[in-house]
């Protein structure tokens, strides 16, 4: 499947997350997310947020792979949208990063879910965090799976220090005609066999997965006009043969709301695959990668800050993350300013 990038190009988002061997027999993970905003400034919270790099945040952790449970885990924020400010009282996106350590001890179980959004969701967490964090627990529970079966049972030993597996996403967004906005998406997940220290490197390989996805998206509620999906899948003695094969299952999105609709309409229409699986894993991101890019139309927002005779300008949803929280730094500016909570657009 070809994917056709056409329009003004808007913003990019890239997901990874790669697992090692530990010596003591557990996993390391490392994984990343980065949004870049390709043009423009957007006028925001008394500052001027310009194009480049938004967003960089980072989440390792240690796992115990026979009880896929979280030993230790840890955050880090190198870029953020808000650093401290005067307008933000000394606030900043950095200020809750440590709340993901609440999730030491938990196992990537049916309610790994649950436990993750009470930790790092809503008004007092961070949705890039926590988008980070979905991804890595996907990744992981499916790679679980995937070596185990591959092995018959149990997981084979390994190096210290050898690649277990590596899984990316990235997803470029584009403004189309009539105000789309168009995104193209493309996850590539590596499960590497257990190999000596030189090997060739297709003895590394045990399967390689790959899956493409093209969408516009128009209206208020981004709501999908079109979709195309299609994967393949190859081991070290196919490289040459695989095919691209569509994905008929997700035709029952088309028309649901990438902002609101999404998530359940994805678990709908593709309940058959299991927890993890990279076309679930993929589309279930797309709606947060949407929204970072309707923050980078920014061809109005030059005459927004000509015109706007508050600070504010624009601002995201009241209890969308810990800095637009109810009764935070920036909510208390905004309405000492008389703006209404989510005026304008420009999420964080």
């Amino acid at each position: 499947m070809e994917l056709e990038l056409r329009g003004r190009p808007l913003h990019s988002r890239t997901l990874d997350v790669e697992a090692t061997q530990r010596a003591e027999g557990a996993w390391e993970l490392r994984a990343e997310i980065v949004d870049l905003r390709k043009a423009g400034f957007v006028a925001i919270a008394g500052d001027l947020q310009p194009a480049g790099l938004l967003h960089h945040m980072q989440i390792t952790a240690r796992v115990d792979p026979a009880s896929a449970r979280i030993e230790a885990i840890r955050a880090a924020q190198p870029r953020v949208a808000f650093e401290a400010s005067a307008l933000s009282r000394g606030e900043s996106c950095r200020d809750p990063v440590g709340a993901i350590g609440a999730l030491a001890g938990t196992a990537l179980d049916a309610d790994f879910g649950r436990r993750l959004q009470a930790a790092i969701g809503g008004p007092r967490g961070c949705s890039h965090l926590l988008a980070l964090a979905r991804f890595l627990g996907a990744s992981l529970g499916a790679s679980l799976r995937f070596q185990r079966e591959r092995a018959g049972g149990a997981l084979p030993p390994r190096r210290q220090g050898e690649r277990i597996f590596f899984r990316t996403l990235a997803l470029d967004g584009s403004e189309l005609d009539a105000g789309q906005l168009g995104l193209a998406l493309q996850l590539t997940e590596i499960q590497c066999a257990p190999s000596p220290g030189l090997a060739r490197p297709v003895e590394r390989l045990a399967r390689l997965t790959e899956l493409r996805a093209q969408a516009a998206l128009a209206g208020p509620g981004l709501e999908l006009a079109s979709l195309r999906l299609a994967e393949r899948q190859r081991g070290s003695d196919a490289l040459e043969r695989a095919e691209w094969s569509a994905l008929p299952a997700a035709a029952p999105l088309v028309g649901a709301s990438a902002l609101a609709q999404l998530p359940p309409r994805v678990l709908a229409a593709l309940a058959p695959r299991a927890a993890g699986d990279p076309a679930v894993d993929a589309l279930l991101q797309l709606g947060p990668a949407a929204l970072q890019c309707l923050s980078s139309r920014t061809e109005r927002y030059p005459a927004l800050a000509a015109q706007s005779p508050t600070r504010m300008v624009c601002g995201a949803a009241a209890d969308s993350c810990y800095m637009w929280r109810r009764g935070g730094a920036l909510d208390r500016a905004r309405r000492e300013e008389g703006v209404a909570p989510g005026s304008g657009e420009g999420p964080a």
